[in-house]
């Protein structure tokens, strides 16, 4: 110790030099850092989860969990497998050791689950990590006092949706609440019976009539080309304007309902044999409005937005960049928009705290240093 001190007293510039490579170095890495609530955490979790419409518990748990855990329960670094069956969805949880690469383990999932056999109907299993990231940085309430829920709507969506996405950092953005447009049929039950059909079956001709499916190769003006009959429902008129066959009992919709695969198919047969009757004299068909869900912020209807980050971006960085985007379009469509859940203020605030304490603890030492010593230039090495 006695040799750094003669050191330093014979070496004062050297001294100097030292100090402001060290300050310099702090003051680069304290302004660089990435500034977030909590670390960045890899959990050695996955999570499968598949959709099964319709199927009760018992089945989902025999048809869907079942297999999705023999094919996966004997990967590298597996420890745990835990499954829950509700209706009409299968969740498997997976959880790895901690020294196991999760890009590769999740990869080895989904390639395990690639040629998986599962019943008709049931979804493709989506494979996805667990991740303390997952959670929105930022969470905005947007509304408009003179502008109707279904117009907010489509201005987030087609405007202000699409360019947040776009920012830097921004992984996700999130909507709840907005005005979703939905076709109602609503079926007379005297005019299913006047003639002889129900419900079910009408459902299920749509459903046919809706389908897309290719035919082959054929030939046209000396051209080979690709045969596809396509039986999509692009309008409400289309729809309205469907015709559904007639049958004389119903013991003759199951058969005829087998037959027919699309509306083509139906036309021909109404020429032959079977008579049809056009959908809106079974229903009433029209565009009703819906909300998937209800947001509303200080009494008035809202639409929620959640921007979620990606896992290397800084957190304050993505949060002001979405504060200043929503600024001008704020001004520019007259937005009305409320911060309900904001980290980059809570961190911002966090490390101006700990700056100030910095400051106020180096001149709380320099002020105990000079009454200690009894002099400037001792202290600065003059």
């Amino acid at each position: 110790m006695k040799k750094i001190i003669i050191f330093s007293l014979n070496n004062k510039f050297a001294i100097w030099i030292l100090t402001i490579m060290v300050v310099v170095a702090g003051l680069f890495s304290g302004f660089n850092m990435k500034q977030e609530a909590m670390p960045n955490i890899t959990l050695p979790n996955v999570s499968i989860i598949t959709v099964y419409p319709g199927a009760a518990p018992d089945e989902v748990a025999d048809n869907v969990t079942v297999p999705i855990e023999e094919r996966i329960q004997n990967l590298k670094g597996v420890e745990l497998v835990s499954s829950s069956s509700l209706a009409n969805t299968s969740s498997v949880q997976i959880q790895f050791d901690f020294d196991t690469d999760m890009d590769v383990a999740t990869n080895e999932v989904k390639e395990a689950l690639s040629n998986l056999s599962l019943p008709e109907g049931a979804a493709d299993p989506e494979v996805s990590r667990t991740s303390l990231n997952a959670f929105p940085v930022i969470a905005l309430s947007i509304s408009h006092s003179e502008h109707s829920l279904e117009d907010l709507t489509t201005t987030l969506e087609e405007e202000v949706l699409p360019t947040l996405e776009g920012l830097a950092g921004v992984s996700d953005v999130q909507i709840t609440g907005q005005q979703m447009t939905q076709v109602s049929i609503d079926f007379g039950e005297e005019k299913l019976n006047k003639y002889g059909l129900t419900k079910d079956t009408v459902e299920q001709i749509i459903q046919g009539s809706n389908l897309m499916f290719p035919l082959g190769l054929t030939t046209f003006d000396q051209e080979v080309k690709n045969l596809v009959i396509d039986g999509d429902i692009s309008t409400v008129d289309d729809l309205k304007s469907m015709r559904i066959p007639v049958v004389p009992s119903r013991d003759d919709v199951s058969e005829v309902q087998q037959e027919i695969v699309s509306e083509q198919d139906v036309a021909q047969r109404n020429e032959e044999e079977i008579p049809t009757v056009q959908l809106d004299e079974l229903a009433d068909i029209k565009i009703v409005e819906k909300a998937q869900s209800i947001s509303r912020t200080n009494g008035k209807d809202s639409i929620g937005l959640q921007v979620v980050k990606a896992s290397d971006a800084n957190t304050v960085d993505v949060v002001n960049r979405v504060k200043n985007t929503i600024d001008s379009f704020e001004s520019e469509f007259g937005l009305t928009v409320t911060s309900t859940f904001d980290q980059g203020t809570s961190i911002e605030e966090s490390v101006d705290m700990m700056l100030d304490k910095a400051l106020f603890g180096i001149l709380f030492a320099i002020v105990i240093i000079l009454l200690f010593l009894r002099s400037i230039k001792r202290v600065f090495g003059l």
